[in-house]
């Protein structure tokens, strides 16, 4: 059941559907996610898009640190977990946008989620190999700590009925994607091909131990080419609505925004997920700590 801060019970008159556009790096994730997003408001549709990690918030800025600077030695669950702490920052603003959408059929449109925890192992894999053996039993305990640590943030944005959809590109497509992309200051260390293969393997074996995840090519060998943003978004919405529970209405859709600041965040709740699962490594690093 979700909460306001208040310990009041949020009241959503329809559902909140979650349509998750995930994969690789360059893999066109938030091209794809703007198309969805588009076509849901010519449905009637209410849509709330959001983009995480939210790098803008606390947890976020550490994890820009870990990704281009130092990864201060943290195991890969400490990895997963700051990830699922940054998602945690954002519950409120999420709440008070679906507050906003009440009235109408909601669907969350998100470009990462925690599924998006594929790439934290094949980063962890590739750099230190000795630690992580990626093997089917690896990933279906990984892939269990995940649903773990994010429980109660798909509790509280009360997001029970969601489809991941990770159109995945092959190695050669990735590399010429993210080397041509002019909306990055440069590629990151993890950005390489065969991490983004592993990746690829990664996302592969999660969709065989949950079926909310769906993996599909993004070659196309009948066309001989790779399929167009446009071509993925028509492929991922055809599956949603088979998979999800979307009401056809009248009319034009909003847009909502949920308010991702720091100023909106409830403290209590972040800490609370950090106490259950952190360690004191990660606790040295907790920008909410009290300093008293």
């Amino acid at each position: 059941m979700a909460l306001t801060p208040d310990n009041t019970e949020i009241l959503r008159p329809y559902p909140i559907n979650g349509i998750v556009i995930d994969g690789q790096d360059g893999s066109g994730k938030g091209t794809v996610a703007g198309i969805i997003t588009d076509q849901l408001l010519a449905q009637g549709h209410n849509v709330i898009p959001i983009a995480y990690p939210v790098y803008e918030l606390p947890w976020g800025s550490f994890l820009s640190h870990l990704l281009r600077e130092d990864d201060e030695g943290l195991t890969v669950e400490e990895k997963m977990l700051v990830y699922a702490l940054n998602r945690t920052e954002s519950v409120r603003a999420v709440q008070k946008a679906q507050q906003q959408g009440a009235g109408k059929p909601t669907d969350m449109v998100f470009d990462r989620f925690f599924t998006s925890n594929a790439l934290t192992a094949a980063y962890y894999a590739a750099q230190y190999p000795e630690q992580l053996s990626v093997t089917p039993e690896s990933i279906a305990s990984l892939y269990a700590y995940m649903l773990t640590i994010d429980n109660d943030f798909l509790d509280h944005i009360g997001l029970h009925d969601w489809n991941a959809w990770i159109p995945l590109v092959h190695e050669d497509e990735i590399m010429r994607r993210l080397q041509g992309d002019n909306t990055r200051s440069g590629l990151d260390k993890h950005e390489r091909v065969d991490v983004q293969q592993l990746a690829a393997d990664i996302y592969r074996r999660i969709a065989q131990l949950d079926r909310r995840v769906h993996t599909f090519e993004q070659y196309s060998p009948t066309e001989g080419r790779n399929l167009f943003p446009t071509e993925v978004a028509q492929r991922i919405m055809m599956g949603s609505v088979a998979h999800g529970n979307y009401n056809e209405i009248s009319g034009s859709g909003t847009i909502i925004t949920p308010q991702l600041t720091r100023e909106a965040v409830d403290t209590d709740l972040v800490n609370s997920l950090l106490d259950q699962f952190g360690t004191d490594r990660l606790h040295q690093f907790n920008p909410y700590k009290s300093t008293e």
